[in-house]
């Protein structure tokens, strides 16, 4: 239960992170990389979020335990995007190997806006 409360701060810093891309996309015509947002996270237990990937269709965060908790927290990927329509989508996404192996990407965008967890990672409701 503690690992899971834990866990938490990636969730919220991510889905703050992905609201912030989503309003800066309105304003804007591209996604920001994430110094440009006007957003604070905290880093407890995890990594300061960083970015990569950031275009007109979409961006991808990530988030990695502290090296304290490498061993009993997982990490933890994000992505948003707008499709053509102009629907934002949006997922986290949480490592699915043990937490003390090195992750690889998880999350996912498309040129059409689409997000979506790949194998190395599962969608978080």
């Amino acid at each position: 239960q503690v690992a899971k409360g834990r866990q938490a701060e990636a969730r919220n810093n991510l889905g703050t992170v992905n609201r912030a891309q989503q309003a800066y996309r309105l304003e804007n015509a591209t996604f920001a990389v994430i110094t440009n947002l006007p957003v604070t996270t905290t880093s407890t237990y995890y990594s300061n979020v960083t970015g990569g990937n950031e275009n007109q269709f979409g961006a991808i965060h990530t988030v990695g335990a502290n090296t304290t908790y490498q061993n009993d927290i997982r990490d933890y990927d994000s992505a948003v995007g707008q499709t053509s329509s102009g629907a934002y989508t949006a997922v986290i996404c949480e490592q699915t190997s043990n937490p003390n192996v090195t992750t690889v990407a998880m999350a996912t965008t498309t040129a059409a806006g689409a997000t979506s967890c790949n194998t190395n990672g599962r969608l978080v409701q």
